[in-house]
């Protein structure tokens, strides 16, 4: 168990709710391609059924001591007087004991009396919340099945299994999202909630079983079984529940999030999440929230992949990673199961994400969480249980946060951000830091990171046993990185007796030939360019105002210290993008003034180029811009002359009397920092930009605080600089130290409307040399005055909603093999007549899938059945094993009658269950003959062979043999030299080169013995897709087990369109079979080619209709196209219905290696210089963090009578805008 005690900083973020233009622009519900592969169906059959009276816990019946009701704790109350600690722990095992079964009663259950208060509820909103009666289909092979519903306390709740065979397939558990709470030395670890609230899992081993807690709770099954199974649920109280892929934003806003339950789940379909709704049902942006973690979670797999079978570093995760939120935290602030596969966090901590905001910044505490479960088997160098995960956050961070975008020139990162970049860390020598792993990141790039933590991983090419944890894990970063790590780790403090400790490392090292490794960056840096000009970003760019900046590459060029191992670095030049020449003016060495572009959305990139003095090669950094238009321009000017009044300092300036000493365009606030000048010389600063209100009013009256005197002037156009010109437009004067907005001095009403731009000029003298202000403002007379917030403030006028949607896009990684068909491969001939009527000794496994499986106990399974029920789960394995003699030694012949005669041109040899452990590749023949007899009859000399005949030969005759060849479970299906007819089959396995379990060696376990014709269609379409499908007449349900959640219902006359491009030889069909299915006509380009109605694959759908009342996904229909042309499938519904999911053709499903659109590396081969043209048009979104704090209380001063005549209006009215 690995924990994490720190404290989580939330943001304070702009409210976005009013914003209607915010919204998910990447997450999205699943249409064109399969974004949600294994979604549960969900159907509510019955509303507002009668609820239960229930009984209020009697004192004392669980637990001698009586405890009274007010006495119990919840989140923010403590338990106290009756209730103490051993008497809540004695009657919550008595509770939990007691209700742990499948048949309670409603005379005999209870409702806790703060049941609900665990949950962050009341009894009167459970009370009201309605109770309902609902269809649950689990999707299979998924390892959570939560569905979206809550248990209410005290009442019993029905689950029934319309199909018998799904008896004894269902445990359920309830609150399993909830941790028992421990003690330390005898105290309990929280005083303020019921020490256990979960119940274990216990079968539902009859069709109707009723089940109840008076604490109520979550419910989770856990289904055996690769089939869905169907349930119906009675009595329970609908929750909040999001699934990516198959919810919209306006689905969670207006509907999902809005559910009565008092938890709510959120699917990523990898990761799950279940948290009091409380803290979720105001949350915007949900896709885009949910597809970043989504993201994050593949991010960390396809780097350092789980331990959890059978997930694998590449492909969709089936043993999903479980995210708790409750009041008690086990462990720390928060704490991560390794082994178990789940994390505890305190509710609040869920901010970090579904606050997109929050999570673009810095989500460091849950993704830390999150990657403990990634840590296996790498970084070994020294103990890594603390620092290896936050390595894989920096992998995160660098494919999809913003978190190192705040930067500045000396650094300015805080907390773990610091190492989103190479600048800031450079020169972090700390061993058990992370800056060993985040300087190979940023310096080599993130697909060369990720190669060289997958190769640590497996223990490649160096293993550890020869070259020790160090040696070995440095000699794989030299490889993978083409460069000498030695120094690197050296100054990381691993020494070269830690180093080479292993004898043939240093000759390994010499034998790589590499150059060492020199790092270099710069403040402005986000990547790097390689020697083969290929160019790759892993950081955020650097932020700049729209205003002329100053931008110096050579006093933020940063190397390491130590040159004699690392080099000596100096800047010589930079190039633009063609035609941004003009744009920088070089005014010093390795220094520019930058005009930014006029479109505050667009990315200015530059080359910076550093020369090493020791090796003479160059390094070429990637520098990229953005504009923060949330800014202002500041300038102070010190050591000034004695003035008599502000206008006589200000018009100085402007006269160009005095010196500017200090100047920020990054300024982020109406104020005047608090500052006090070395001499203590009077000084004067000067603070303007624009405002753009967030709500419209005739009443703003602003407020000035000064520690002397200040100006305040205020315009819907572009002020001059001038105060006599701008006299008319000053609003607010101070002519000495006011401290309070209260009392100070106010403007008259001013009209201001949201999300209009407005100019400011805020002016502030300081005679004394020391002190500050700001401005503040407020609406209504019994408002307080507030500081102008952070989120008014602009550089330009630009719109909001272009920067919105034109902001920085992650670069999110995919769940691969979502739409990768995973029914069968093989379009077999009906098997019904078939006997394997000679094997070797073996026994039928079921279950094979499921570590080693298991055996068929009820020795009623033959290895016939085992091969022709269609089901891959099902195996017949030959004795292998010492303790469960006789061991079959090869070869092992099976012989098959396959009751009569089959023509065909393929064999399908199905492969084992789990072949981690009962793999198959080696020899084998194959014969085919009409007739099985001997051939030999007689013995020795009186013996006669029978001569083969054509028209009457047996598997004994060489001439039957069809095939003979090497095997290997990857490519199960044979292809035969020619068309084959026969009734008896002859397999002989020679030999197995795979090791077994327990490095046993490998005999023979086959799942499947087939003939017919392989499906070479392996990409799955769903319905949802707009692109190729026409509907006319369909209706959504949600009621089954369909691609993206959804499947599509027509009756007689509906009618759907296929167009698929050519290139395509093959189309299947896929939807729901069941007995009342109804029947549609197929057209290929207008041609009849079949209809759908009848199974054709009844073995599979028989198994799966043993479960469900419907087999979802089923293949209904399957024909070959023309690929040299375009073709044109219609399916029309003559009679009955039939719901459709989605179809199948032969097309690439794309892997993690073979999608070309996942590397985003920039090719700069192809350029002379950089194209402004080819810059993305993304900009940072700044993450507003606001803070309307009231500032104390100030005395009011009296305005002079010049400047009183400007205030000298009625209320409510002003002149100084003409529109409002």
């Amino acid at each position: 168990m690995l924990f994490l005690s720190l404290f989580l900083h939330l943001l304070s973020c702009a409210d976005d709710s009013q914003k209607n233009y915010v919204r998910s622009i990447f997450g999205h519900p699943g249409t064109d391609e399969v974004d949600a592969d294994l979604v549960h169906g969900f159907e509510v059959l019955q509303r507002g059924l009668s609820k239960p009276t229930t009984t209020l816990l009697p004192e004392g019946r669980f637990t001698t001591d009586k405890i009274k009701a007010e006495d119990y704790p919840y989140p923010g109350k403590q338990f106290n007087r009756t209730c103490t600690w051993q008497n809540l722990q004695n009657e919550t095992a008595a509770i939990v004991a007691f209700y742990a079964r499948a048949n309670v009663q409603q005379s005999e259950l209870y409702r806790h009396p703060v049941a609900a208060q665990q949950y962050y509820s009341t009894d009167e909103e459970l009370n009201k919340a309605d109770r309902v009666k609902a269809r649950y289909v689990s999707a299979p092979k998924y390892n959570r099945y939560t569905p979206p519903v809550f248990l209410p306390p005290g009442e019993v709740v029905t689950i029934e299994f319309p199909n018998p065979d799904s008896v004894g397939k269902v445990n359920v558990m309830i609150n399993l999202f909830t941790y028992y709470v421990g003690e330390n030395n005898g105290e309990p670890k929280s005083k303020t909630r019921i020490p256990n609230l979960r119940i274990n899992p216990f079968p539902l081993n009859s069709t109707k079983n009723t089940i109840g807690s008076p604490y109520g709770g979550v419910l989770e099954f856990s289904v055996s079984g690769d089939y869905p199974v169907e349930m119906i649920i009675s009595g329970v109280i609908l929750c909040p529940y999001f699934k990516y892929g198959v919810h919209s934003d306006e689905e969670w806003e207006n509907e999902q999030s809005k559910l009565p339950g008092p938890m709510a789940t959120l699917d990523t379909g990898n990761m799950l999440i279940v948290v009091p709704s409380k803290y979720v049902r105001d949350v915007k942006r949900m896709n885009d929230c949910m597809l970043f973690y989504r993201s994050a979670y593949q991010i960390s797999q396809s780097t350092a992949r789980d331990s959890y079978a059978p997930n694998s570093n590449f492909n969709r995760p089936l043993n999903i990673l479980r995210m708790n939120f409750d009041s008690y935290v086990p462990a720390g602030a928060a704490v991560a199961f390794v082994g178990g596969n789940f994390c505890h966090f305190p509710p609040d901590w869920i901010n970090s994400m579904v606050r997109w905001d929050s999570l673009q910044d810095n989500p460091w505490g849950i993704v830390h969480e999150m990657n403990h479960h990634h840590q296996g088997n790498w970084a070994k160098t020294q103990e890594s249980g603390e620092m290896s995960n936050n390595a894989l956050n920096l992998v995160i961070y660098a494919q999809s946060n913003q978190a190192s975008s705040p930067r500045n020139e000396e650094g300015g990162l805080r907390d773990w951000s610091a190492y989103t970049t190479l600048f800031q860390k450079i020169n972090d020598d700390e061993s058990y830091g992370l800056a060993r792993y985040s300087t190979m990141l940023h310096y080599f790039g993130l697909e060369k990171f990720k190669e060289f933590v997958r190769a640590d991983q497996d223990d490649k090419y160096y293993p550890r046993s020869k070259y020790g944890n160090a040696g070995a894990e440095m000699l794989r970063a030299s490889k993978i990185f083409n460069t000498n790590m030695r120094y690197h780790w050296n100054f990381h403090g691993t020494n070269d007796s830690v180093l080479f400790s292993g004898n043939e490392t240093m000759k390994a090292l010499e034998e790589l030939n590499v150059e060492d490794f020199h790092p270099v960056s710069n403040a402005y840096g986000c990547g790097f360019i390689r020697d083969d000009n290929i160019g790759f970003l892993t950081t955020r760019p650097y932020q700049i105002s729209p205003m002329k900046v100053q931008l110096d590459f050579n006093r933020t060029m940063r190397q390491r210290v130590n040159t004699e191992w690392f080099g000596d670095f100096e800047f010589t030049k930079i190039t633009t993008e063609d035609g941004r020449e003009d744009a920088w003016v070089e005014v010093g060495y390795g220094k520019y003034e930058l005009t930014p572009k006029e479109n505050v959305t667009e990315i200015e990139e530059v080359i910076a180029y550093y020369k090493d003095k020791t090796t003479k090669k160059t390094t070429r950094i990637i520098c990229q811009f953005v504009q923060n238009n949330y800014v202002s321009y500041f300038e102070r000017y010190e050591n000034i002359s004695d003035y008599q009044t502000v206008f006589d300092a200000y018009r100085a300036i402007l006269n160009g009397n005095e010196t500017v000493t200090y100047t920020s365009n990054t300024h982020k606030s109406v104020n005047s920092p608090n500052y006090k000048s070395p001499d203590s010389s009077a000084w004067i600063s000067i603070t303007k930009g624009m405002i753009k209100p967030t709500e419209t009013s005739d009443n703003y009256v602003f407020a000035t605080q000064a520690d002397e005197m200040a100006l305040f002037y205020l315009s819907e156009n572009p002020l001059s600089n001038d105060p006599d010109l701008d006299e008319p437009l000053l609003i607010n004067y101070q002519n000495g130290y006011n401290s309070d907005y209260t009392n100070g001095n106010h403007s008259n009403p001013v009209s201001l409307t949201a999300g209009k731009y407005y100019y400011f000029i805020l002016v502030m003298y300081n005679k004394a040399g020391q002190g500050g202000g700001s401005m503040g403002y407020r609406i209504r007379d019994s408002d307080n005055f507030v500081i102008i917030p952070k989120e008014w403030i602009r550089c330009k006028p630009v719109d909001d909603k272009e920067i919105f949607d034109r902001q920085y896009r992650p670069d999110f990684e995919k769940i691969y093999l979502l739409d990768k068909y995973d029914g069968s491969r093989f379009f077999a001939q009906e098997m019904s007549t078939w006997n394997v009527y000679k094997h070797p000794k073996g026994d039928v496994i079921v279950r094979s899938n499921d570590f080693q499986g298991y055996k068929d106990d009820t020795k009623k399974l033959t290895i016939t059945d085992a091969w022709t029920d269609g089901d891959p789960t099902t195996e017949f394995r030959t004795k292998w094993w010492a303790g469960d003699q006789p061991i079959q030694q090869f070869p092992h012949i099976y012989e098959i009658d396959m009751g009569k005669t089959y023509t065909f041109s393929y064999i399908h040899i199905g492969k084992c269950g789990n072949p981690q452990l009962f793999d198959l590749e080696g020899e084998i023949e194959i014969s085919v003959a009409p007739s099985n007899f001997t051939t030999v009859i007689g013995e020795g000399n009186e013996s006669t062979t029978i001569p083969y005949s054509q028209d009457n030969y047996s598997i004994d005759h060489p001439e039957a043999i069809v095939f003979e060849g090497h095997y290997t479970s990857e490519q199960p299906i044979i292809k035969l030299s020619k068309e084959q007819s026969g009734r008896y089959m002859r397999i002989t396995v020679y030999n197995n080169s795979k090791i077994w379990k327990d490095n046993n060696p490998g005999r023979t376990s086959i799942s499947a013995v087939e003939v017919g014709s392989p499906i070479n269609s392996e990409k799955v379409y769903p319905l949802t897709n707009t692109k190729l499908f026409e509907l006319e007449g369909f209706t959504e349900t949600r009621a089954g087990v369909y691609y993206n959640g959804k499947g599509f219902t027509g009756k007689k006359g509906s009618k759907l369109t296929i167009t698929l491009p050519k290139g395509r030889s093959e189309i299947g069909i896929l939807g729901d079979y069941h007995s009342g299915i109804g029947t549609a006509t197929v057209k290929i380009n207008k041609k009849d080619s079949g209809t759908i109605h009848d199974s054709i694959e009844k073995a599979i759908d028989q198994r799966k209709l043993k479960y469900s009342t419907r087999a979802y996904k089923s293949l209904l229909y399957f024909n070959t196209l023309n690929p040299e042309k375009e073709n044109k499938i219609t399916v029309e519904i003559t009679d009955g219905e039939i719901t459709l999911a989605g179809i199948i053709t032969d097309e690439e499903v794309y892997t993690y290696q073979s999608d070309p659109s996942r590397i985003k590396e920039l090719n700069y081969n192809r350029k002379k210089g950089l194209s402004s043209g080819s810059i993305a048009a993304i900009v940072i979104v700044v993450l507003l963090v606001v803070s309307l704090v009231a500032v104390g209380i100030f005395l009011y001063i009296k305005r002079p009578p010049f400047i009183e005549r400007l205030f000298h209006k009625e209320k409510n009215t002003s002149t100084l805008f003409n529109t409002v």
